[in-house]
């Protein structure tokens, strides 16, 4: 594991306008998958000791990485967070995609926030349907599994 790969790596992570990069784009700083392997096992202490967490997800059926910060504080408000816990609970029961009417007659009551949520980049809107960004799955990590909207409501 070189210092240079590990620059690169670390540099493709702050670098990402959105905190994630994926997985391929890193593999291919790499002559080699043990060497892209080796690395990021490398990285994830380091980073640690920095008060930063390199979690590996999927996003739109393709392997990430995101940069996220082991910090309690939590970036969104209380109002904002019950919200995304809801939306996040029902896009994890329906497979993290849901049609946009769909979604928005369930929710009909807080488009605002989950607007604000979407600006925010947690959750994205595309024409046709919302989807979970992996920053979600971050910031809910230590209970994103035991997400259950059945449960919730």
């Amino acid at each position: 594991m070189s210092s240079e790969n590990n620059k690169e790596v670390v540099k493709a992570l702050l670098d990402s306008s959105d905190g994630v990069v994926l997985e391929e784009t890193l593999q291919n700083l790499f002559s080699s998958e043990e060497a892209f392997n080796s690395t990021m096992q490398g990285i994830a202490p380091k980073l640690a000791e920095l008060g930063f967490e390199l979690i590996r997800t999927t996003f739109e059926g393709r392997r990430v990485y995101i940069l996220g910060s082991q910090s309690n504080k939590m970036p969104v408000s209380d109002e904002l967070l019950g919200v995304l816990i809801f939306t996040t609970a029902y896009l994890k029961e329906n497979g993290e995609t849901v049609p946009v009417d769909q979604f928005e007659e369930l929710f009909a009551e807080v488009l605002p926030e989950i607007e604000e949520l979407c600006t925010q980049g947690y959750l994205v809107k595309k024409e046709e349907q919302y989807v979970l960004h992996p920053r979600t799955k971050v910031l809910l990590k230590n209970i994103y599994k035991g997400l259950d909207f059945q449960k919730l409501l």
